[in-house]
């Protein structure tokens, strides 16, 4: 343009008699063109930098810029190249901010009370009653042995492309990323993660890739609620964000037996109760599990609302029969629950879950 044609290192072009007069100007096509009497090309300069140029144009009057009106532009310069630099600062300290978010969610930061990465401390903590959910892909360590480690680096990244997206808008966040494993924090209800499972179940089975063409990708989900501690662990070198809590202990037991049963989601009683609206998620009770690591049983079930709909229709048909086999079961009485399952499995033939509670009671029944 003109600015660039007169050169940005001019302090000033004031033209007294027109631009056509002008030497430097005068070959200036847009000038002419637009007929323009008067031009100012004003550098902003800060420490020595040059941050920007002012460029004026006047089309009515020549000689506009006078001398008098070139020292106010020159003093507005200065505080505009000041203004210039603090913006630039600003945008930099932003898109800083965006990136830690990538590594320390804001929402971690929020429920530390700190505005920035900056202000957090090893030691800040805080307790904090809210949901925790585990998921992993069921098979990874074969498909990766299959795809090789740079296809299974891409996949994983597609993969978390589309679940942890499910996660946030589920007003959720993503805690830690383990391999092919997530684990994330639900702080408003336990009805967001439920629903945050269910939509994870539902993208997974929609989910296709050319680096695991003919794959039938699985997850498995573990939900549990309670009272956790969340802060952070660590020296003044190297720190870490972190949730400590049999909570946490538990949810990612929870995840485990998912392939146990041979299904998507397991959640624990616990959550369960603290969703008002239950109904929006369809579940069966799996009984009532001692988990490794821990004293106190926990009632368990299975949350099928991501399941295709005559999966859902199915199992809602069938949800009393299996019920009352678990039942029988955690009564000891084994052939009863078998009866039950069977009624379950006649009408659902494939159903990993029903085959699973046969098996537990045939053992029982043959005192193994």
């Amino acid at each position: 343009g003109a600015g660039t044609a007169m050169g940005i290192t001019e302090l000033a072009r004031c033209v007294g008699d027109g631009v056509t007069r002008d030497s430097k100007l005068s070959g200036v096509e847009s000038l002419r063109r637009r007929n323009v009497r008067s031009v100012l090309c004003l550098p902003l300069v800060r420490k020595g930098s040059l941050v920007g140029v002012i460029y004026l144009e006047n089309d009515l009057v020549a000689g506009a810029f006078t001398a008098e009106r070139l020292r106010l532009l020159d003093a507005l310069a200065t505080q505009i190249a000041v203004a210039t630099e603090n913006a630039a600062l600003y945008s930099s300290l932003e898109a800083q901010a965006a990136a830690f978010a990538r590594f320390v969610p804001r929402e971690f930061l929020k429920l530390l009370g700190r505005d920035n990465v900056g202000q957090v401390c090893a030691g800040d903590a805080v307790q904090r009653d809210m949901t925790v959910l585990f998921s992993d892909i069921r098979g990874f360590t074969s498909l990766s042995e299959r795809i090789g480690p740079e296809d299974s680096f891409g996949f994983l990244n597609e993969y978390l492309g589309r679940v942890g997206p499910v996660i946030q808008s589920n007003h959720g966040f993503v805690d830690k990323y383990i391999g092919d494993a997530v684990m994330a924090l639900f702080p408003n209800s336990a009805e967001d993660a439920v629903s945050a499972a269910v939509a994870m179940h539902t993208a997974v089975r929609a989910f296709t890739t050319r680096r695991a063409v003919g794959t039938q990708l699985r997850i498995g989900v573990g939900l549990h609620s309670g009272s956790l501690m969340l802060g952070v662990l660590g020296d003044a070198n190297r720190m870490d964000g972190t949730v400590i809590s049999d909570v946490v202990n538990l949810g990612a037991r929870l995840e485990a037996l998912c392939k146990q049963y041979g299904i998507s989601v397991i959640a624990s009683h616990e959550t369960l109760a603290r969703c008002d609206d239950r109904e929006r998620f369809p579940s069966r009770l799996l009984g009532v599990e001692t988990v490794r690591g821990r004293e106190a049983p926990v009632q368990i079930y299975e949350v099928f609302a991501g399941d295709a709909k005559p999966i859902v229709d199915a199992k809602l048909a069938t949800r009393d029969a299996f019920e009352q086999g678990v039942t029988a079961l955690t009564q000891g009485r084994a052939t009863d629950a078998i009866v039950a399952f069977q009624q379950v499995k006649s009408a659902i033939p494939n159903d990993p879950a029903t085959d699973a509670m046969i098996k537990r009671a045939a053992s029982l029944l043959a005192g193994v």
